[in-house]
């Protein structure tokens, strides 16, 4: 009878083992106030060095405050402040709000990483790249590689850059109404799209379910350089 009390407990053990939260990384160092939720808990954790965090937990970096994490596959992220990083599964991240810095390892799988945002999905397979989320805006500035944006919703209208180059081509040559010129161009140089694709050097502004190019992102070079930080 104890022989198979002692089984029945050591069966139990290994299953409420398998249901454990998995390991996704850990917080390598932090500036001012950092705080991790465990997983369906409002009470916080006050970070420190090298602690870790799992899947469906998330993480708040407060004002003036900054968070160094690595995933266990040596992706590295930055939370910049007031920025809020949730983790949905190892390859699924939510961003609620803030400024993050990506750095994401080669993924051999074909499914890659998702990170989700208010408007858009980003998929991502590796890459350097930034996200910022601003009440209902969201700007990527891609440094190098690939990544792939979704809309949750319906389609984006993607205006295209050549509409304003074409524009102040046309303004040099020619005295014609702004107005109309400008109808026209919206509809030869506007596309509905559920996706699109980003490379190298692009950068993004999605405001709604307008999705416009941003052309100077020197203000975010600073940004990048704290990836070498750690």
């Amino acid at each position: 009878m104890k022989k198979f009390i002692i089984s029945i407990v050591l069966v139990l053990g290994i299953s409420i083992t398998g249901f454990a939260q998995q390991v996704a990384g850990h917080i390598e160092k932090f500036e001012g106030k950092v705080i991790l939720y465990p997983s369906g808990s409002v009470r916080g954790i006050a970070a420190k060095n090298n602690l870790e965090f799992k899947v469906k937990d998330s993480i708040r970096a407060f004002q003036k405050s900054t968070a160094f994490i690595k995933f266990i596959d040596k992706s590295k992220i930055v939370l910049n402040e007031n920025s809020i990083l949730y983790i949905k599964d190892i390859q699924n991240l939510n961003l609620k709000n803030g400024k993050v810095v990506f750095e994401i390892q080669k993924q051999d799988d074909k499914q890659g990483i998702k990170i989700a945002t208010k408007t858009a999905i980003i998929g991502v397979k590796g890459t350097k790249f930034l996200i910022n989320v601003n009440k209902d805006e969201v700007d990527v500035i891609l440094k190098e590689g690939e990544i792939t944006v979704s809309a949750i919703k319906g389609e984006f209208k993607r205006y295209l850059q050549k509409e304003e180059e074409d524009f102040n081509k046309f303004a040099q040559d020619t005295k014609q109404d702004y107005e109309d010129y400008k109808k026209k161009v919206q509809e030869e140089f506007v596309e509905f799209v559920k996706e699109f694709t980003m490379k190298d050097e692009m950068a993004i502004s999605i405001k709604g379910k307008e999705v416009r190019d941003i052309k100077d992102t020197k203000e975010f070079d600073d940004e990048f350089e704290l990836l070498n930080k750690f």
